[in-house]
């Protein structure tokens, strides 16, 4: 996360993220991962915890990515196309506490909360980072429901609430090569 302090103190103003027609810059992509970091602690996870990202390329899992190393748990990348039950598997494996996902993988985590020790979901949106005009469109497709009814309240939450309860302030953990 060094890396991107830095980058961002330096391009604050350039280019980071591209995606389905967005351009973030170093700064805000910082201040989202600050926020997400925020947001991780405000869970209770902390230094060594595993926080398991099944996600696409989109920009949540850089964000997520930086988020978590930033307050010195640990990353877990998982497979957004794997079945469910390397899913379950996985996060079995690396006793993963935290699963960031996205909100049309509703099946794997109904299995993967039943079957894991994983304490808190977090799904991303498809509209979360789309300009305007594709959210619009989108608003007009049929809905996907988030089955948020499955899942006891406090263990699912959804990226945005998350994120808007949250600052973009400097995370104070202590980090270095030592912990790896």
């Amino acid at each position: 996360s060094r890396l991107l302090h830095r980058s961002a103190r330096r391009f604050p103003n350039n280019t980071a993220l591209i995606s389905l027609g967005i351009k973030m810059t170093y700064r805000s992509l910082q201040e989202e991962v600050l926020r997400f970091a925020n947001a991780l602690r405000g869970l209770s996870v902390s230094k060594h915890d595993r926080v398991m990202l099944l996600l696409p390329n989109i920009p949540h899992i850089v964000i997520a990515y930086y988020g978590v190393l930033e307050i010195g748990a640990i990353v877990v990348m998982g497979n957004p196309l794997a079945s469910e039950g390397e899913v379950i598997h996985q996060a079995q494996l690396v006793e993963a506490e935290v699963l960031v996902t996205w909100e049309g993988n509703n099946d794997i985590v109904k299995a993967v909360r039943k079957q894991t020790g994983i304490q808190h979901v977090i799904l991303t949106g498809q509209k979360d980072y789309m300009p305007w005009y594709r959210r619009l469109w989108m608003d007009l497709q049929p809905k996907s429901r988030v089955a948020d009814e499955w899942i006891p309240n406090g263990e699912l939450t959804t990226w945005w609430s998350l994120m808007r309860q949250y600052t973009p302030e400097e995370v104070d953990v202590d980090v270095n090569a030592a912990d790896t």
